[in-house]
């Protein structure tokens, strides 16, 4: 049985940031899947949770039953999604393992970049910065990449009633856009 006083031993189920990992290796011993085109076979994930103390999931990792009963000792699960929808909370509780997630900082970041691709598709901005690299524009009055306008336009947000869903609505208000969402929860108010 390993001591509680040993480093403890994270499993990280996909590569990360470099400065994360470095700063994890700082007071752990780090294992990194390297694979980060598919998520982890359950196989493997349970291989990996046997010999962890830690277990360091991303978004679309199931974290079940299974993987938790692999390691009696398994002492936490750090995941990188801001809900545990993909861990068996209960079994961990039952086991008195903490379940963490990442705080819901990302969610006006993530409403600002698709609010943003959309302005860039819609006007064609990618485009045109393309043809100004090469040397060409086509004049002021030119209607060779016009794009469309996004205000007074419908969004359709699937599954956008959550946090993000929400900002992205913010958003498309101030551009005049009627918003329709779908969601398993409806909101009193998008």
């Amino acid at each position: 049985m390993r001591s509680r006083l040993a480093r403890p031993r994270i499993f990280v189920t996909q590569p990360v940031a470099k400065s994360a990992i470095a700063r994890l290796r700082k007071v752990a011993t780090v294992k990194v899947n390297p694979e980060s085109s598919r998520i982890i076979p359950k196989k493997a994930l349970v291989a990996a949770a046997r010999k962890s103390d830690i277990l360091f999931s991303l978004l679309h990792d199931r974290i079940d039953r299974d993987v938790i009963a692999a390691n009696p000792a398994l002492r936490a699960i750090a995941s990188q999604s801001i809900t545990p929808d993909n861990i068996d909370v209960a079994e961990a509780t039952r086991r008195k393992i903490p379940v963490t997630v990442v705080p819901a900082i990302v969610a006006e970041a993530t409403a600002d970049i698709n609010f943003g691709l959309m302005l860039m598709v819609a006007r064609r901005m990618v485009e045109g910065d393309r043809m100004v690299h090469k040397g060409r524009f086509p004049g002021s009055q030119s209607n060779h990449l016009v794009g469309v306008a996004v205000y007074g336009k419908t969004i359709g947000l699937v599954g956008g009633g959550g946090r993000i869903g929400t900002a992205v609505a913010r958003r498309a208000r101030g551009f005049g856009m009627r918003v329709l969402y779908w969601t398993p929860r409806r909101k009193p108010e998008m």
